[in-house]
C-alpha cells in the first residue's frame, strides 16, 4: 500500500430532482468538520479538512436543506433550513483495479500520521480489498454522507443501486426539491455522467439525467491522501 499526501481537494455537489433533466448546483455546504463549517463557492473557508466531516446540509437556490445527521446542531448555529433525510445510495461493488491512477481518496490524517505516509499493510485498512469491500469509502460516515473519503478516476462503468419503489412519493414530482445529491471530491474529468431509473424489467422509467462535473465551482479546498 503506497499513501501520498496531497493538500488539495474539489468538492462539487449536484442536485437532481425528478422534474429536471439536467443537474443543478448546490452553492453551500455545512459539515461537521471541527464540529461545524461552513464553505461554499462565493467564500470558500480557508481552514481545510484532512480528515472525515459528515454533510449536515446543503444549498439548493435560495434553501437550504439539512441531511438528517445533525438537525440539532444546525439550530444551535440559528440556521435557517428545510429539514430533509438523505442517506447514501448502496453499492454492490467497485472495480479492484484500474491503472496507477485509479486511488482511494482519504483525508491526511485518516491514518492518524500528519504529513506523511504510512506504508503498512493492514493500516488503515487491509490491502488488496474486494469490489465490495471497496465501496465502504463512498457509504462510510453518518448516514454515509462522509465527504472525507472517496475514489479518484474510477474506470469507466455503469453502477447499479437497487432501490424499492415503497420510498418514493409521487407526489415529489414537480416539487423542485432535490432527490438525489452526487458528490465530486477530486479533479472532475471531461465529459458528462448519466442518471437515470429504470424498472425490474431493464425498462427506463422517466427521462435520463445528466451531470458534467467540470462544468461547475468547487465549494471546498483540503487535505486528502491518495492511496494506491
Amino acid at each position: 500500500m503506497i499513501m501520498k499526501k496531497i493538500t488539495f481537494l474539489l468538492t462539487i455537489l449536484f442536485v437532481f430532482t425528478l422534474s429536471f433533466s439536467q443537474a443543478q448546483t448546490v452553492d453551500q455546504i455545512i459539515t461537521d468538520y471541527e464540529g461545524y463549517w461552513v464553505s461554499g463557492q462565493v467564500a470558500i473557508n480557508s481552514n481545510r479538512p484532512e480528515n472525515s466531516h459528515n454533510l449536515l446540509a446543503f444549498r439548493f437556490g435560495t434553501t437550504t436543506y439539512s441531511t438528517g445527521v445533525d438537525d440539532a446542531k444546525l439550530n444551535q448555529e440559528s440556521v435557517t433550513f428545510t429539514a430533509k433525510n438523505f442517506r447514501a445510495l448502496p453499492f454492490n461493488a467497485l472495480p479492484t483495479s484500474g491503472g496507477r491512477s485509479y486511488y482511494i481518496a482519504l483525508g491526511q490524517l485518516f491514518d492518524g500520521i500528519d504529513n506523511a505516509g504510512n506504508t503498512s499493510p493492514t493500516e488503515p485498512f487491509e490491502e488488496n480489498l474486494s469490489g465490495q469491500e471497496l465501496t465502504q469509502f463512498l457509504t462510510n460516515g453518518i448516514r454515509g454522507l462522509n465527504l472525507g473519503s472517496g475514489f479518484a478516476n474510477v474506470p469507466n462503468n455503469t453502477f447499479v443501486f437497487k432501490l424499492s419503489a415503497n420510498g418514493i412519493d409521487p407526489s415529489a414530482d414537480g416539487d423542485n426539491v432535490p432527490d438525489i445529491l452526487v458528490s465530486q471530491i477530486a479533479q472532475p474529468r471531461e465529459g458528462t455522467d448519466t442518471v437515470r431509473l429504470v424498472n425490474s424489467s431493464g425498462n427506463q422509467v422517466g427521462d435520463e439525467l445528466s451531470l458534467d462535473l467540470g462544468s461547475s465551482q468547487k465549494l471546498v479546498n483540503g487535505k486528502l491522501t491518495f492511496t494506491i
